[in-house]
């Protein structure tokens, strides 16, 4: 509340030591988006000259309304066409955080989407579908792992098959909506329903039971997801991991077994990574919220 956004930066920044002349950031929701399309195989150079004249074919919006990058997912395969994965974001989204840092002299080294950020957690470290066998069209007995970062404003829906992100999709159903639900069902503030969100104590069970209706809508937007994927890749999504504040919200694992016939679990990306005994407690409390921490500190 005091100083707002460059406020808590520089607060966060005065308890940290860090040795680096530039931070990363990530931004996320409306007005950004992830597509992944099939094309015939080219060099980089061909693909960038080429998306240039037909970005609109693929984008919401126009290509000078925001700033885009290509990935080829599959650059050592064989195939006479390549998956490639778009990523855009509106200039004003993009803008407005470099503007955030350059208030406070500090210098930005890239902005990326916050899917991405995650996904990069799992190339670099390790798949969380251990038992992923497929190739990368799923031609195979491969599996898929989704996972789901469930955080204030924004749900997002990251499916992962062979250590690559493969669907991507935001849903705007999310942490404010079942802090609403709890707020009108036991008519009490915003500020005392997030409490009681993550801090049930004995009232678990009907806080669960209040915000019921709320995981259905979510888990109905999230079944066409993960319905589209498996027909469009012929690859099954066998394990649901969650991730973001909601993931630390008692109860939401239940929810999700309770309505999908998938193994679902919290998501721990510092799972493979080397916690000082003195911090584990504290990480691990948290550690569901700093996926895209993690994905950005691993690109360094």
């Amino acid at each position: 509340p005091q100083g707002g956004q460059a406020g808590a930066i520089k607060t966060l920044l005065g308890k940290t030591q860090h040795s680096a002349s530039a931070l990363s950031t990530a931004v996320h929701g409306k007005g950004t988006l992830i597509r992944y399309v099939e094309l015939p195989r080219m060099s980089m150079g061909e693909l960038k000259k080429s998306f240039a004249y037909e970005a609109d074919k693929y984008l919401p919006f126009t290509a000078d309304q925001v700033y885009l990058d290509l990935l080829v997912l599959d650059p050592k395969s064989k195939s006479s066409k390549m998956t490639v994965m778009i990523a855009a974001a509106k200039k004003e989204i993009v803008d407005e955080r470099i503007e955030l840092f350059k208030s406070m002299d500090i210098a930005l080294d890239f902005v990326t989407l916050n899917p991405i950020a995650v996904a990069n957690i799992i190339s670099t470290l390790k798949h969380p579908q251990e038992n992923n066998k497929g190739d990368d069209k799923g031609d195979d007995k491969g599996e898929a792992a989704a996972i789901i970062d469930i955080g204030e404003k924004v749900t997002n829906i990251n499916i992962i098959y062979g250590g690559l992100p493969r669907f991507t999709r935001d849903i705007f159903t999310a942490g404010s909506d079942f802090s609403r639900q709890i707020s009108n069902t036991f008519k009490v503030s915003i500020e005392e329903a997030e409490a009681l969100k993550y801090d049930p104590g004995k009232r678990k069970d009907e806080i669960v039971k209040a915000c019921e209706s709320v995981a259905l809508n979510l888990i109905s937007d999230m079944r066409l997801s993960l319905d589209y994927f498996v027909t469009e890749h012929n690859v099954p999504v066998t394990k649901i991991l969650l991730a973001g504040g909601m993931s630390l919200f008692e109860g939401i694992t239940e929810l999700f077994k309770n309505y999908l016939e998938i193994e679902v679990g919290r998501w721990d990306p510092f799972e493979h990574i080397i916690v000082p005994d003195s911090m584990k407690e504290e990480v691990e409390k948290v550690s569901g919220e700093l996926g895209t921490a993690l994905g950005l500190a691993l690109y360094s």
